[in-house]
């Protein structure tokens, strides 16, 4: 299709990211910004309802994000981000780059199964079972799904109660959530951890001690700050005034759907930004 001045537009080229701020979302530009691969972002804002748009469904057909469309494989889709989390790593880093090196230490290859196994492992149980969870809880909040009092306070509980699976392992493994050494598992868990903190009002640092210190030593890290300001930051994570009296709002909104006990003024996660490159 040629433009308006005549010209014919080169065809897309490497990996095209359709992305959102949002949990899932920020996994695979955690990803990206470890590895230090060049990609093409889109951001897809659904607050304005842009992946409802029929031509999303051509590159995700459930409609969600991330997907990633891979013009190197002439426009490969690869959508459910812990699909693009795996394919990135096994796919996309050139051998013997440093991508590649990195790669390995956050996928570990099917040649070491005692590595790889955990973190696969727990790759599916935080978009599975931990996932399920979230969406039951957060569904009423975020896109008014019906919910009386009492389902809302079995949908807390529950939610905490996976937090609580992952305080234990944390516990376990003294370090990282599939073991000693920082993984696809650590990416695909934080960005809904904070969500849940923050929402919930559980100080971590008194209630749950080791996922305290995961966290911190998660936003120590360069690449997991700029995923998590890709496309933008959740509001209820950035510093300032503004985002603690919206998290303040959102809480008082949860006591009145039922959460009575839910600690309003508990303190909050904050993400710092990322330095500029």
């Amino acid at each position: 299709m040629a433009t308006a001045n005549g010209d014919v537009p080169e065809a897309p080229t490497g990996l095209h990211i359709y992305t959102s701020a949002t949990p899932s979302g920020y996994r695979a530009t955690i990803l990206l910004a470890e590895l230090g691969l060049p990609y093409t972002l889109q951001t897809v804002d659904v607050s304005k309802g842009e992946h409802l748009q029929e031509s999303y469904a051509e590159i995700h057909p459930s409609q969600l994000t991330p997907a990633l469309v891979d013009h190197e494989e002439g426009g490969l889709r690869v959508f459910e981000s812990g699909a693009v989390l795996q394919y990135v790593c096994d796919c996309k880093c050139p051998p013997g780059s440093a991508a590649a090196a990195t790669a390995a230490q956050l996928l570990p290859p099917a040649s070491e199964p005692r590595r790889r196994g955990p973190v696969l492992a727990w790759l599916s149980w935080m978009t599975s079972t931990y996932y399920a969870a979230a969406r039951r809880f957060f569904a009423p909040l975020v896109r008014g799904a019906p919910a009386t009092p009492e389902t809302t306070r079995y949908a807390a509980q529950a939610l905490r109660g996976q937090l609580e699976v992952l305080e234990a392992q944390l516990k376990s493994t003294g370090a990282y959530v599939a073991g000693d050494a920082y993984s696809l598992a650590d990416i695909a868990c934080l960005p809904y951890v904070l969500g849940t903190a923050v929402s919930l009002g559980i100080d971590t640092k008194e209630e749950m001690p080791a996922l305290y210190g995961w966290i911190q030593r998660l936003l120590e890290r360069p690449a997991v700050r700029k995923g998590l300001y890709t496309p933008a930051p959740w509001p209820g994570l950035q510093p300032g005034a503004e985002a603690e009296e919206g998290v303040r709002g959102m809480r008082k909104h949860l006591v009145g759907m039922g959460l009575e006990d839910l600690p309003v003024e508990a303190p909050r996660i904050v993400v710092p930004p990322p330095e500029d490159d």
